[in-house]
């Protein structure tokens, strides 16, 4: 019951600011014009300042944590390299494809690991799950800002084009700057710490209220619906399916070590997902609905696998 508690309130406040967006487009008390600025804002200052604190501030304890950042590593280059070979030959739109992609190798984990893994495993988890996030966000969004630049449009690009596509892209210097600022331990001066603390706190509550307030006039046809419960049924159930048993028995994972590595696995697709599909001109109503429907989804999902597991003795 505590799972089921803890994941309903990890939830319901994503779930109630989506509805919140969507209520407040549909009493026209914000417009479609303040959720495209409410997407540019995220996309080009509020979510590159929440990664560079994310990637610059967090607690990196690779000593213990290697077996665990390894198998996150394996588990990204394997959901991309599948992505890659597989999607372009059953989506046919290239707008969707790299929609579907990011939102089957890229979890929420930053929003589910940390909490879920402290709720569950205690401080050994939560340090094991920040270890991972740090060492992951980095190589998350360049592939995500490449898999976008690539796939983006209708033509395929040279490389020229790519590269430029890759470098304008905020996102990826607050990846570059949390890098570099990383090896310092540098504290901002006082008024410099308090601003990007208050930008980073709002990226993701803007990010979905302006999602919930978008899918107000959204019209998905019946195959983009069918095609969202594909990804987030793949997503949620057969990823981690895949995906623990090599954890188990593979790598040896088990008690507190496992959690994380669960979580890394299962979590619901990423909202930068979908700023990201806006930026590109990609399918951004097809990743806003998988973003959204994953996220509700997940609150059953992971209590599911997480009785599982304790029924098991996995942990």
């Amino acid at each position: 019951m505590e799972a089921v508690r803890y994941a309903l309130q990890a939830v319901l406040p994503v779930a109630l600011l989506l509805v919140l967006g969507w209520l407040l487009r549909k009493r026209n008390m914000v417009s479609e014009h303040f959720a495209a600025e409410g997407d540019h804002l995220c996309m080009r200052l509020l979510f590159p300042v929440l990664l560079f604190r994310s990637i610059s501030q967090a607690e990196l304890a690779l000593d213990s944590c290697l077996r665990s950042i390894a198998f996150a590593y394996g588990f990204i280059a394997v959901c991309l390299l599948a992505g890659v070979l597989v999607i372009p030959h059953l989506i046919h739109d290239r707008r969707q494809i790299a929609v579907v992609i990011q939102c089957l190798y890229r979890g929420n984990f930053t929003l589910y690991g940390i909490p879920f893994s402290q709720l569950l495993g205690g401080a050994g988890a939560a340090a094991a799950a920040s270890a991972m996030a740090a060492a992951t966000l980095p190589v998350l969004n360049i592939a995500a800002v490449v898999m976008y630049a690539w796939y983006a449009g209708q033509e395929h690009k040279s490389w020229g084009q790519l590269l430029k596509g890759i470098l304008k892209n905020p996102i990826l210097w607050g990846v570059f700057l949390g890098l570099a600022f990383r090896p310092f331990h540098m504290a901002l001066p006082g008024p410099l710490e308090s601003l990007t603390t208050s930008l980073a706190s709002m990226a993701s509550p803007l990010a979905f209220l302006t999602l919930g307030a978008k899918l107000y006039n959204g019209k998905r046809p019946a195959g983009q619906r069918n095609l969202t419960a594909a990804v987030v049924a793949w997503k949620l159930l057969v990823m981690p399916l895949l995906g623990m048993p090599i954890a188990i028995w593979g790598f040896g994972f088990r008690g507190t070590e496992l959690i994380p590595v669960f979580l890394f696995t299962a979590a619901p697709s990423a909202i930068t997902t979908y700023q990201l599909a806006g930026e590109y001109g990609a399918d951004d109503l097809l990743a806003g609905s998988i973003v959204t429907t994953s996220t509700l989804v997940s609150s059953v999902t992971l209590c599911v696998f997480v009785a599982l597991m304790k029924q098991t003795g996995l942990i």
